[in-house]
């Protein structure tokens, strides 16, 4: 699945909730999410996430400036304090990202709280911040 997002040329929408992909199938799309510039929604909601992907898309949103992706669901994961910290500092200047879903995480701790708070400065398009924790 990686590789279709790597290279097709119109997907816009991929929901893989609930498919258990773990943390290498998460590294493999975080990976591809670097280089695409077609997709907007990615939902990858209960999947056994943790920081390492986190982290990794949040590079891929700082570091893709062709990146038009405006939903991201990571809502049931593993994700902590350094997975949300990324985040945060990712949408600091993300220019697409109209939505974040991290809720049921064990995130909400410092400094995870005051990165976001920070990040709601700098961000002009974010619309959607689900932070509830377990």
């Amino acid at each position: 699945m990686a590789e279709v997002l790597r290279v097709h040329p119109t997907l816009e929408k991929l929901n893989l909730r609930n498919n258990v992909i773990g943390n290498e199938g998460g590294v493999s799309l975080a990976t591809a999410l670097a280089v695409n510039s077609t997709l907007q929604v990615l939902n990858l909601e209960n999947n056994v996430l943790d920081d390492e992907v986190a982290c990794r898309l949040a590079a891929a949103l700082k570091d893709n400036k062709g990146l038009k992706l405006k939903r991201l669901w990571l809502a049931e994961n593993r994700i902590g304090t350094q997975g949300a910290v990324e985040l945060a500092r990712a949408l600091r200047v993300s220019s697409s990202l109209e939505g974040l879903f991290l809720s049921g995480n064990q995130l909400i701790e410092e400094p995870a709280g005051s990165e976001f708070v920070l990040a709601l400065d700098y961000n002009t398009t974010l619309q959607l911040l689900y932070l509830a924790g377990k």
